[in-house]
C-alpha cells in the first residue's frame, strides 16, 4: 500500500469510526426523499457512488447538493465558519500514451510489444474536502431544495421498485425460500436460500435481506469474479476474505435499498455489539472501506443493469 494511498485510506475510515461512535452505521444509513434526492456533486450533477456515498449518505442533512469550497465561491456563496468537511475520493484512470521505453518497433518491450502506445495499468486515488449545500450561505435557491423524485410519478409503492429490482437482475442466482431460520448464499450451486417472506419481522427486512445475499452473489465467477466460489475455505485469510466480503454486501444492500425507497431505519442493525465489531475491523485494516465501498458499487450496477464507464 502507498504511503498517499494509505494516507487517503486513513482519513476516509476515520471519518467512517467516527460516524460509529456517534452510534451511526454509515452504510446502513440512506439518503432522505427517494433516489432522486442521493447525494451529488454540484460540480458534475452526478451522485457520488462507493464510501462516497455511505459516508455523505448519513450526514444528516436534507440538501442532496454536495461543493467544495472554491466551487461555493465561485456561485457567489460560502461555506459558513466552523462547518466540518466531509471527505470524498475518486480513481483517475490512466490515459493510453506514447512507450517511453522503446518509442515503438521492439516488439519485445513488456509495456507496448512495439506499437508505440502503452497504457499504465493502475488507476491513482486522489480526495478531497466537500461541504453539504445546507452548510453554505449564499448559493443559488436549487441547492437548498429537495429534488422533485419523478419515479413516484408511476405510483410504484417502495416494495414494487424493490421486486422490480429483483426482477431486473439479468443471469441472476436461483432463489429458493426454503429455509427455517437463515438466509444465505451458496457459492458453489449458485443459489440463494431465504426464508418464506411470511416469517421476517417486515417487507423492508425481507427485501433488505434479499439484496445483500444477492450483493453476495455477484461475486461469482460468472459475474464480477470477488472470488466467491473458488476461495479456499481452508485458507488462513479465510476469516478476512469473508469479513471483507460481508461488508460488500452490507453497503450494496443499503444502495439497494436507498434507490427501492426503502426506509432502512426500519432494519438497522445497531446494537453495541455490532458496531464495535466493524470499529475494531476498521482500525485495523484502513483499506477495507474504500475496497468494499467500490465494490458495492459495481455489484448494485451488475444488479442494476447499469454501465458506466471509467
Amino acid at each position: 500500500m502507498t504511503t498517499k494511498y494509505k494516507s487517503i485510506c486513513d482519513r476516509i475510515t476515520q471519518r467512517i469510526i467516527d460516524f460509529l461512535d456517534e452510534g451511526i452505521i454509515p452504510w446502513q444509513k440512506p439518503w432522505v426523499g427517494g433516489s432522486a434526492n442521493a447525494p451529488r456533486s454540484v460540480s458534475t450533477t452526478k451522485v457520488y457512488r462507493g464510501t462516497n456515498l455511505a459516508i455523505l449518505g448519513c450526514a444528516g442533512y436534507k440538501s442532496p447538493w454536495w461543493i467544495t469550497f472554491g466551487q461555493a465561491r465561485k456561485l457567489g456563496g460560502a461555506v459558513r465558519k466552523g462547518q466540518k468537511a466531509y471527505p470524498v475520493h475518486y480513481w483517475k484512470f490512466p490515459a493510453e500514451g506514447d512507450c517511453k521505453s522503446c518509442n515503438g518497433g521492439d516488439t519485445s518491450c513488456v509495456k507496448c510489444e512495439g506499437t508505440g502506445r502503452y497504457t499504465p495499468k493502475f488507476a491513482q486515488l486522489f480526495s478531497f474536502n466537500v461541504f453539504n449545500a445546507s452548510q453554505c450561505d449564499g448559493l443559488p435557491e436549487k441547492y437548498y431544495e429537495i429534488i422533485e423524485d419523478s419515479e413516484r410519478l408511476n405510483d410504484f409503492s417502495a416494495i414494487e421498485k424493490a421486486e422490480k429490482i429483483v426482477e431486473g437482475y439479468k443471469n441472476p442466482p436461483t432463489i429458493f425460500h426454503d429455509q427455517q431460520d437463515r438466509n444465505f448464499y451458496s457459492p458453489p450451486s449458485d443459489e440463494v436460500h431465504l426464508t418464506t417472506p411470511e416469517q421476517f419481522i417486515s417487507n423492508e427486512e425481507y427485501y433488505s435481506t434479499t439484496f445483500h445475499e444477492l450483493v453476495h452473489s455477484t461475486g461469482h465467477s460468472s459475474r464480477l469474479n470477488r472470488g466467491n466460489d473458488t476461495r479456499n475455505r481452508n485458507s488462513n485469510n479465510e476469516l478476512q476474505e469473508y469479513s471483507r466480503e460481508e461488508l460488500v454486501a452490507e453497503i450494496g444492500s443499503t444502495y439497494l435499498c436507498g434507490i427501492a425507497g426503502i426506509d432502512r431505519d426500519a432494519v438497522i442493525k445497531n446494537s453495541a455489539g455490532y458496531i464495535q465489531s466493524w470499529k475494531k475491523k476498521l482500525e485495523e485494516n484502513t483499506d477495507w472501506i474504500v475496497w468494499a465501498g467500490t465494490r458495492a458499487s459495481k455489484a448494485c450496477d451488475h444488479i442494476l443493469g447499469t454501465e458506466y464507464g471509467k
